[in-house]
């Protein structure tokens, strides 16, 4: 049994973080979303990366970040890149927009959570 509750993937080009704005309450947060049973975090990351922003994203493994979000479930981010882009398959999750990590930062949902997953990848400090 796998005991991480979601994976993420932190794309990060051009001084600009990909997050998916919430629509639901319009905050912000990096693609992922729960593993399923039986499943490793890293391919969760990439199937929920690949269905909410349909880009396909290589992941950085070694250096991925485990932590609580704000219900104290464990979350693991992996610092991906874009290998491959294409439309979202389920775009009623959200919108995707470009952000700057103090934007992405302002307006995210798990605040702590993704601050502490910049800081781990060298973001921000």
């Amino acid at each position: 049994m796998n005991h991480f509750f979601a994976a993420l993937v932190l794309i990060y080009r051009d001084g600009k973080i990909l997050a998916l704005q919430r629509s639901d309450n319009r905050s912000y947060g990096f693609p992922g979303g729960k593993i399923n049973e039986n499943e490793l975090p890293e391919h969760a990351a990439m199937r929920e990366c690949f269905e909410e922003t349909g880009q396909v994203v290589f992941l950085y493994l070694p250096s991925a970040y485990a932590g609580l979000d704000d219900q104290g479930r464990v979350v693991k981010t992996f610092r991906g890149e874009i290998v491959a882009e294409g439309l979202a398959l389920t775009p009623e999750e959200g919108s995707l927009v470009w952000l700057t990590p103090q934007e992405f930062l302002d307006g995210s949902f798990w605040k702590e959570y993704n601050l502490a997953a910049l800081k781990h990848f060298g973001i921000v400090e």
